[in-house]
């Protein structure tokens, strides 16, 4: 009973700080896109406005997919709740279908065991739809967490290339090497961690 307690704890903290931690990236993002609108200056004259111009999109890209990444979590709880009494109505049917318990009716008669397999198929019916939505809605919030970090790594790059390039000198092919080698270098870090998890 203690290790139960224990684990739905630590189940409960992890959920409750990775919601803290999804709604702190968000507004990250937010405050991140409003920044660096307000520092640009539409009266200069600027080097590389294409790269304000994709940072600003990516940020933007960025907010909505974690917004979106909140919607399918939210759905994805909502699931997660209503499958709870389903699972206990499953066990309880299971164990009248094995003999183990008695079940009555409001008349106080036993069930036959055509109602109870009747019973057990439905709510595994019930159970096996709902795993199939929990799975899709979780595969698009992982889905969209890729898309969000990613979106956000590189609105901020853009942002960063575009200050400096107009702080100091750079040419357009020392800015397209700078920005090639941040694809690459995140590609092959990417596929570094990949293999590395598979150990």
């Amino acid at each position: 009973m203690n290790e139960e307690y224990n684990y739905r704890d630590a189940f409960i903290h992890h959920r409750n700080a990775q919601n803290k931690f999804d709604y702190f990236f968000l507004g990250v993002i937010l405050a991140a896109l409003s920044l660096s609108i307000q520092s640009y200056d539409s009266s200069s004259e600027l080097n590389f406005t294409f790269l304000i111009l994709s940072s600003w999109l990516l940020y933007l890209c960025s907010f909505l997919a974690g917004f979106f990444r909140q919607e399918r979590l939210n759905i994805s709880y909502m699931i997660e709740a209503e499958q709870m009494p389903q699972q206990k109505k499953k066990n309880m049917f299971e164990s009248a279908n094995k003999g183990e318990i008695i079940l009555e009716n409001s008349y106080k008669e036993e069930w036959s065991k055509e109602e109870i397999k009747k019973s057990l198929e439905n709510v595994n019916d019930v159970l096996n739809i709902s795993e199939t939505y929990f799975k899709k809605y979780n595969k698009h919030s992982l889905y969209a967490y890729q898309i969000q970090k990613w979106s956000f790594f590189y609105a901020s790059l853009f942002y960063i290339l575009f200050k400096v390039s107009n702080s100091i000198n750079i040419s357009n092919l020392v800015l397209t090497i700078i920005i090639i080698s941040a694809i690459i270098i995140n590609i092959v870090s990417l596929s570094l961690y990949k293999n590395f998890l598979k150990r």
